[in-house]
Order: structure tokens, then sequence, then C-alpha cells
């Protein structure tokens, strides 16, 4: 009994000898965040704030920098003042989309008494055109380049029969209907 009573009194002085070691720490930790340096704010709320972010709400809200994601997808509607590709080079609004659409603000032209086979014609107009053509059955070859050098075939009109071709021609391509020049092309329009 004298063994647990000694281990105890000695346990007792080892805790006794802690107390000041706790009591210390406690002030010296309290002193530490009590003499912690403050800063006024930089400017009255909200300003200077950090942003809030993009979030899953149902308010509309509004991102000055770039938003960037793998997919970009809305369930209901898309709105912006541009679209732009990839490196945001090519833009384009949605007016100028629905403005320049083929057949918006141009008219039907017959331009036959402008027009040869065998000859090449520049789209100049700042907007696609339209082409129709009716052949006299002999053949025409219908052809469209960007550069007036690499051609591309994308109709033939009438095979020993009358026939018609339409085509679109983009801006600043170059068009050519090939064929018998004796023959030609009786109705050539142009919907520009």
């Amino acid at each position: 009994m004298v063994g647990i009573l000694a281990t105890i009194e000695l346990s007792m002085k080892n805790t006794l000898a802690l107390i000041p070691v706790v009591v210390c720490f406690s002030l010296l930790t309290g002193y530490n965040f009590m003499s912690a340096q403050w800063s006024a704010p930089t400017a009255a709320a909200p300003g200077d704030n950090t942003e809030a972010p993009v979030n899953v709400g149902s308010t509309t809200q509004a991102k000055s920098g770039s938003l960037a994601a793998n997919i970009f997808a809305a369930t209901t509607e898309m709105r912006s003042n541009r679209y732009c590709d990839a490196l945001g080079g090519n833009c384009f609004t949605a007016t100028s989309t629905v403005g320049s659409a083929i057949g918006v603000g141009q008219t039907w032209q017959n331009v036959r008494p402008n027009r040869t086979v065998n000859t090449t014609f520049r789209n100049t107009t700042g907007r696609p055109i339209l082409v129709s053509i009716v052949s006299g059955g002999n053949n025409e070859t219908i052809r469209v380049s960007a550069d007036n050098v690499n051609w591309v075939v994308v109709g033939v009109a009438g095979n020993y029969y009358a026939g018609n071709a339409a085509f679109v021609v983009p801006n600043n391509h170059y068009y050519r209907v090939d064929g018998n020049p004796y023959a030609g092309v009786p109705y050539w329009s142009e919907l520009r």
C-alpha cells in the first residue's frame, strides 16, 4: 500500500509541476492573438469584395471576364452580343448573321446579257449569292473556286436535253459555266 501511495504522490507532484507551464503557454497564445495586426478595409462595402462565384441559382448573373468550359450548353436559350470561334478571331453578331443570310435583302436578277460560258466571274457583293442557269442541253459544267486556281465541279446541267442547275457562290469566290460557246446558256439568273 505504501508503494501505491508513493506513486500517487509522485504523479501529483508531476501534475502540479505542469500547471505553470500550461498557464504560461495559454498566456503567450492569448497575447499573440491580442497583438495581431488588424487592417481597415480599403473601400466601403461592397467595394473591393471578392467577386461572387458563378452559381446554380435562378437569378441572372453577370461576369466581366472570360468563362471557359469544356462543354457549354444551355437547356432553353443562350444569349450574347457576339459569337466567336475558339481563338476569338472570327466573331459575328446575331443580327449580322440574320442580315447576311442568303435571300435576305437580295433580289433575283436576270444577268444573262452580262454572262457568257467559259468566262470566269467573281462574287464581290459582300455576301453569298445563288446562281441559277437553264442549260441548252449541251452538258455545261459548273465550277466554283476560292482562289481562281483550284476549281471544284459543283454540277453539270443538261445532258443532251435542256436542264437547270442552281448553286451558291460564297463572297469573293469565283464561278464559271463551261460548255459549248455557240449554244450558250439561254437563262442565267442570280439572287444577289
